[in-house]
């Protein structure tokens, strides 16, 4: 994960990981396929972040890219925002990540926001959730969050690909 945001700290970290895969590579070292995150990615500004994440998708090991509201202040209308450019400019073969806390209780709201944008894209659009949304703080999205936004939108393959009823069961623990 990219931590410290500041121009210089990120240019060092990216070279870091450029520098790995290079090494990897002349070693003869399966290259890894990696996912690269950014806390605290929608308190860095705008252009900025869209700037940032055009260099991470730039190399090829990268597969996601996630996107983390780690203090769970972001709004709807900053998710759109970005999620819209960021569909446009980043390589299609690039999955993007959201990871969103629920601090301010808009961990719902912005889930439902980015499903909206996405759910006929061809990118893949990938929500780090957990049971009940427990975790640090006020925690994260909840798996039963996405699978009723998923069942109020009658998407069918919630139906097929998932066993929901048993998440009442895990639920319980």
């Amino acid at each position: 994960k990219l931590r410290d945001l500041n121009r210089e700290s990120i240019d060092e970290q990216i070279t870091s990981i450029k520098n790995i895969l290079e090494h990897c590579r002349e070693q003869n070292i399966i290259v890894p396929i990696l996912r690269v995150g950014i806390e605290y990615a929608f308190k860095l500004p705008f252009n900025f972040l869209i700037s940032l994440c055009n260099k991470i998708a730039a190399m090829n090991e990268v597969t996601k890219i996630s996107l983390s509201d780690t203090d769970g202040s972001t709004v709807p209308d900053k998710i759109r925002k970005l999620l819209i450019q960021l569909d446009r400019k980043l390589p299609s073969d690039k999955s993007l990540e959201l990871h969103l806390h629920n601090d301010y209780a808009l961990a719902t709201t912005n889930l439902h926001e980015a499903y909206r944008l996405f759910k006929n894209s061809k990118r893949e659009l990938i929500i780090d959730a957990s049971i009940s949304g427990i975790g640090e703080r006020n925690g994260i999205v909840s798996i039963g969050d996405i699978f009723a936004l998923l069942l109020l939108n009658n998407d069918k393959k919630i139906k097929t690909k998932y066993k929901t009823k048993y998440y009442y069961d895990l639920y319980k623990y």
